[in-house]
């Protein structure tokens, strides 16, 4: 388990040296910091992700929180099969990979973080965004 203060000086020197002005981040817990990302839902709500550490892999996910948009903004019953499948086509177009309602891309270098970061942002604004493509 990596201590807070290595995840955040690490998570620093990478987001200061590639992108500081796009991004905020705080240590969400010991192992685990937030990104506060410039893109937003369609509430205006910003899209955060989590960058944590598991297994030597820098782990970026947003906790299911683009398909917690979505559950939230359609109020008028379950999820369709091909609101699923357009979910799993942002997953695949992303290459991100998929745990349970979780948008996740695994980092085994440092220089992928950021791209990770972008990625997984972007995708929880289009699975957000899927409340829009299929109304019933």
């Amino acid at each position: 388990m990596v201590t807070k203060p290595a995840l955040v000086d690490a998570l620093s020197e990478l987001l200061h040296r590639d992108a500081a002005a796009q991004f905020e981040f705080f240590a969400f817990s010991p192992d685990e910091v937030c990104v506060n990302t410039p893109l937003m839902y369609p509430d205006r709500d910003e899209v955060q992700v989590w960058v944590l550490e598991r297994g030597g892999d820098r782990i970026v996910t947003d906790h299911g929180e683009g398909y917690i948009w979505l559950r939230k903004a359609r109020c008028f019953g379950e999820l369709t099969e091909e609101q699923m499948a357009l979910i799993d086509e942002v997953r695949r177009s992303l290459t991100l990979e998929g745990e349970g309602v979780e948008l996740v891309a695994r980092c085994t270098d440092d220089d992928q973080v950021i791209w990770a970061i972008h990625r997984v942002a972007l995708a929880a604004v289009r699975v957000a965004d899927i409340s829009y493509t299929c109304r019933p």
